[in-house]
């Protein structure tokens, strides 16, 4: 399809640009739609749309958090293959997916490769996604500022179907996909269901940690080779997440939570 647009010229060329400007107008009007979601099974028709919209064969939205240092999935919106969480789950995958520690520490897209399973697990990881149908895809972090972590994959299906290479439109497209479905699930959660666990990093949960010892803010600085002031950009990072105005509030809800 690039090699022809390329070819075209006159009218062929004005009818194939107001062509894909229309169907760039659909798309984006269809992104649009998550925010007005009232409830999951309306979220995830939206969101499988767009998958197919954009040139996918799946999409999926999967959020998670970290409790006590160990990865803990939350809620998955998915039109993969009904035999693949099986196996990602009863393999413990959760643990060991690059796409998951990358989604946890940057909000940067991740494109699919085989370098990106390094080790033995995260190869079996990749074996069983090609065993399953899942061939190649991009991957789209979403954090919010309270401390939710999510993430928006787009696969194809087959190698047929992968042209090599994601569109630049396509990246901020995936990135308003993440973020819009983030907030639209957070919305969705029942009233009355328990409270949310905040996903902290390894680092805060390292300090937050050393705070429930008691120990000062130089104190930690020093038992974990960070500048004070890094100590503190920390400390004030869980307080927002936890939505508490003390470092000591902040312990007592991780405690009540299980995260210490």
């Amino acid at each position: 399809m690039r090699e022809e647009s390329k070819r075209l010229t006159g009218s062929g060329a004005f009818r194939y640009v107001t062509s894909r400007c229309r169907c760039d107008e659909r798309i984006l009007e269809t992104i649009l739609e998550i925010e007005r979601c009232d409830c999951v099974d309306e979220l995830q028709r939206v969101l499988m749309s767009v998958g197919r919209m954009v040139g996918f064969d799946y999409a999926c939205y999967q959020d998670f958090h970290l409790k006590a240092g160990k990865v803990v999935a939350g809620r998955t919106l998915s039109n993969f293959p009904a035999s693949w969480w099986p196996c990602y789950h009863e393999a413990g995958y959760l643990d060991v997916d690059p796409v998951v520690r990358h989604a946890l520490s940057s909000l940067a897209p991740l494109t699919w490769c085989d370098g990106l399973f390094v080790t033995r697990e995260q190869r079996a990881l990749r074996a069983d996604h090609l065993a399953h149908g899942l061939w190649s895809g991009v991957s789209f972090p979403a954090h919010n500022r309270h401390g939710d972590v999510a993430c928006v994959s787009f696969v194809f299906g087959s190698p047929e179907h992968d042209d090599g290479g994601i569109r630049n439109d396509m990246l901020s497209r995936g990135a308003l996909v993440a973020n819009l479905t983030l907030e639209a699930m957070r919305k969705s959660r029942p009233k009355g269901a328990g409270q949310e666990v905040p996903c902290l990093t390894a680092r805060e949960l390292e300090i937050l940690a050393w705070v429930a010892e008691g120990k000062s803010s130089w104190d930690i600085s020093r038992i974990v080779s960070l500048s004070e002031h890094g100590v503190l950009h920390h400390i004030r990072s869980v307080m927002k997440k936890f939505d508490v105005p003390t470092r000591r509030q902040a312990v007592l809800m991780a405690s009540r939570l299980g995260m210490l």
